[in-house]
């Protein structure tokens, strides 16, 4: 987003030394009570590409993997996982409330300030429906 667009890379390296893996959205969508004021937030298009071309440059790899997943989604059914909610990424807020989605903040799953994220992750009973 455009008040941490210069320094996306130290939360990437947060992540690494945690052991956590990210990925990069450039993606902002209106809040979850459909409200659009945050989308002022946006980066633009020049500055997505800004994005892109920095991480191509610091990881070789970017590069080759996001073409490969453009090619395998090519060939996408009706059956595939069209969204990563809840199958391999969830939100987690500042005050430690995790969502299945950004855009989901009404279906609170749990809090990583009172149960661990593994946990949440394994054993949510309004996670694993």
């Amino acid at each position: 987003m455009e008040q941490n667009k210069n320094c996306y890379d130290d939360v990437k390296n947060w992540a690494k030394t945690h052991k956590i893996r990210v990925g990069d959205d450039y993606v902002i969508i209106a809040r979850y009570n459909h409200t659009t004021q945050n989308l002022s937030n946006r980066l633009s298009i020049d500055e997505v590409k800004e994005v892109i071309n920095d991480i191509i440059m610091n990881d070789t790899r970017y590069l080759e993997q996001m073409e490969r997943e453009a090619e395998e989604k090519k060939n996408i059914t009706a059956n595939d996982f069209v969204c990563s909610v809840c199958h391999s990424s969830i939100f987690i807020a500042d005050n430690g409330n995790v969502y299945p989605c950004a855009g989901w903040q009404d279906y609170n799953i749990g809090n990583v300030k009172e149960t661990s994220l593994k946990d949440i992750w394994n054993n949510s009973k309004k996670y694993n429906i």
